[in-house]
């Protein structure tokens, strides 16, 4: 009887806070490309428009529309491509973690400080100990970006790549897009 008490205990507990242990955490890093087909660039010569991360099989992004929602898979609109995925096989983070993010609303001023809101690179950097630098916005991108402004603390994509590869995340040797099918919708980039 005690034996069955504590297995369930360990069941709901799995349940309520994740599986124990590590599992692979995925950034996928995306390219969006100009109607006249130029890369669009963030930051000066920088490759990356957006970043969506995979924890425990589902993919979180940030939305203009809808802030940070969960997907079953990724699936980008034209203009958009996946480029590449990082991974860790080494840590712990569960959707337990997830929660003070989900559905905060999407932060048009890029400003690292606001609590309330946040962007695609801010939302993934948080969650894996990315410390923001001083953004220039200097890229011609942000010529017609209203509220940003010059000298906010954040996080580009390029940056936050190069940051987790700091951090020992490696180049992911598995197809950009799994075997799961990807969620058909074309809520991922609005």
């Amino acid at each position: 009887m005690k034996h069955k008490y504590l297995s369930s205990l360990f069941l709901l507990f799995i349940f309520l806070y994740g599986s124990p242990g590590f599992s692979t955490v995925r950034v996928a890093f995306f390219e969006a490309y100009n109607r006249d087909g130029s890369r669009v660039e963030l930051t000066p010569g920088g490759k990356f428009f957006h970043v969506a991360i995979e924890i425990e099989g589902y993919w979180y992004h940030t939305s203009t529309k809808e802030g940070v929602v969960q997907l079953r898979g990724i699936s980008p609109q034209a203009g958009v491509k996946l480029v590449e995925i990082l991974e860790n096989r080494d840590l712990e983070i569960t959707h337990r973690d997830l929660r003070p993010y989900l559905f905060l609303p999407f932060d048009y001023t890029y400003s690292w400080e606001k609590e309330n809101s946040t962007y695609c690179s801010k939302f993934v950097a948080q969650l894996l100990g990315v410390k923001p630098k001083r953004m220039g916005f200097k890229s011609s991108h942000w010529r017609l970006a209203h509220g940003v402004k010059k000298g906010y603390r954040g996080v580009s994509p390029d940056f936050l790549y190069w940051q987790l590869i700091q951090k020992g995340f490696e180049i992911s040797e598995e197809p950009l897009l799994r075997r799961r099918e990807p969620l058909l919708c074309k809520r991922l980039f609005r």
